[in-house]
């Protein structure tokens, strides 16, 4: 069985900058990776840009919130060897940074990584940075923007922890034209291989 990879940007209200986060989702990741964007019923004008990128799966709820939100990324990646969610202020900028982590879960064991961008928070791993540096000619972080949280999971902390049993609350229509793979949860929630 092939790895499967997956990428959910989780947004509201930024459709200045989802264009530019979803280029650089799409020019930095590994070819055969599933990209979504989980929006929180964002303003119509919100939405129109996402329209523009035809490889990139569009799913929106009503108006929960962030954590609401991030579940919803994780019921559509929850069959996905390796995961990753970001917030709609990281715009990724260097390639391989996706296949860092992947290494990175494999060589260590460690199936969560979650990175606060340009905040103070002291690393639970002491070393870990030094150690991605050292081992990999690697930075855990990647991208450049003023804050904002990535995080990256392996398919293990979905199934070991039960997460996203049942798919969350979403609507089933946008308020835009739409797009022929824009599709409903439970739509999309057919489409996935259930049981991998």
């Amino acid at each position: 069985m092939s790895t499967t990879r997956a990428v959910s940007i989780v947004t509201y209200n930024r459709g200045n900058r989802i264009g530019e986060i979803i280029e650089g989702v799409l020019s930095t990741m590994p070819n055969g990776t599933d990209v979504f964007v989980c929006d929180d019923e964002s303003a119509h004008e919100h939405i129109t840009p996402i329209l523009d990128f035809p490889s990139v799966t569009l799913l929106t709820g009503p108006n929960k919130g962030v954590g609401a939100n991030k579940t919803r990324a994780l019921y559509l990646m929850k069959n996905h060897h390796f995961s990753c969610i970001l917030e709609d202020d990281l715009v990724p900028t260097e390639k391989n940074w996706f296949e860092t982590y992947e290494t990175a879960a494999k060589l260590m064991d460690i199936h969560h990584f979650c990175r606060v961008q340009d905040k103070e928070v002291p690393e639970t791993l002491p070393g870990f940075t030094e150690y991605m540096k050292q081992t990999m000619n690697a930075t855990p972080i990647y991208a450049s923007s003023p804050r904002g949280d990535m995080t990256f999971i392996t398919r293990r902390v979905i199934t070991t922890w039960g997460l996203c049993s049942s798919p969350p609350a979403t609507r089933t229509e946008v308020d835009s034209p739409p797009r022929p793979d824009t599709a409903s949860l439970s739509e999309i929630a057919v489409a996935i291989p259930q049981g991998q």
